[in-house]
């Protein structure tokens, strides 16, 4: 299935995800099963954009990210 507006799509799911969902995300991305192919549509998406980074073990584990993961589209 096709999406004609992948950005506002993402900005749905984005939305609709806890904080703790997000956090899970992020260090499943940083894992070998995640990085090859989900770690660039969450770069791509900005999926981490609104993400609670005192959640985060350790706040310098952001650096395994592009900065487009985090900025406001």
């Amino acid at each position: 299935m096709r999406y004609k507006n992948k950005k506002q799509y993402a900005s749905f799911l984005r939305s609709q995800l806890s904080s703790y969902e997000q956090i899970l995300i992020f260090y499943n991305c940083l894992h070998e099963n995640g990085k090859q192919k989900f770690k660039p549509l969450i770069e791509e998406f900005h999926l981490f954009k609104n993400i609670d980074e005192s959640l985060l073990f350790n706040k310098l584990h952001k650096k395994a990210y592009k900065i487009s993961a985090f900025e406001k589209e």
